[in-house]
């Protein structure tokens, strides 16, 4: 299951004005040569070493070069340090995604980021107070706590929050970022509250309670007890 899917974030007003976007959600990789690969802070990677490399000119690619194939992370605003650094502004959590199963979510709740409009309404409670910008926000505590649904039984906190951030966590954003630990999931689960899972749960089932389900494949025969067990 993909988790972190590359799709146009809000930077972009609509992939229609930007022709690149639409191929690169078609392509799905991009093919640059090793020899045009530069460090834009110079002979290194800069102060801290964080800094994504840069394609220094566009060559005709042939046969025979040497030639790296990526797989694009995200798409986000650059910010670019005075000592040439070339770094992703914004948060990894807001980019993190549950792959086809948020799809389906969205599809049967008949609106798109359904977990995000969720999230925005929450009111944390306990140890996690306030609206500061931390490793953790609501929307990733709701789609940490879905998630733990879906991977296998023996996979503790660290493996399932490996598994959402993916390689969003290695991006070089403005702001040094790292995984949140084991303490600081179970945290925010318990700040969180059930109350957004039951929310989750009772606006799909009042969306899909006139529809017909339960034919096989159907995406509300799992989509919805994993709400329920999450809650």
């Amino acid at each position: 299951m993909l988790f972190c899917p590359v799709t146009p974030p809000d930077v972009t007003s609509s992939g229609a004005e930007d022709p690149a976007l639409s191929l690169l959600g078609q392509a799905g990789m991009v093919a640059v040569r090793v020899a045009d690969l530069i460090s834009p802070a110079g002979p290194d990677l800069g102060k801290d070493g964080r800094s994504a490399l840069v394609a220094a000119r566009a060559g005709k690619i042939r046969s025979g070069d040497a030639v790296v194939f990526l797989k694009p992370v995200v798409v986000a605003p650059a910010v670019v340090r005075r000592d040439g650094r070339v770094q992703a502004a914004g948060h990894p959590a807001e980019h993190a995604r549950l792959g086809v199963a948020e799809d389906r979510l969205d599809a049967l709740a008949g609106q798109g980021d359904a977990i995000g409009q969720i999230a925005a309404g929450v009111t944390l409670r306990g140890k996690v107070k306030g609206v500061a910008r931390r490793a953790m926000t609501p929307a990733l505590a709701i789609r940490f706590t879905l998630l733990m649904t879906l991977m296998p039984s023996d996979a503790d906190y660290a493996e399932v929050m490996a598994a959402l951030m993916g390689d969003l966590a290695a991006v070089p954003w403005q702001r040094p970022y790292t995984l949140p630990t084991a303490t600081v999931a179970c945290t925010w689960r318990e700040a969180l509250g059930p109350g957004p899972l039951e929310r989750s749960h009772d606006k799909l089932a009042s969306y899909t309670g006139s529809r017909k389900h339960g034919r096989t494949g159907d995406a509300g025969t799992y989509i919805k007890p994993m709400l329920i067990q999450a809650a």
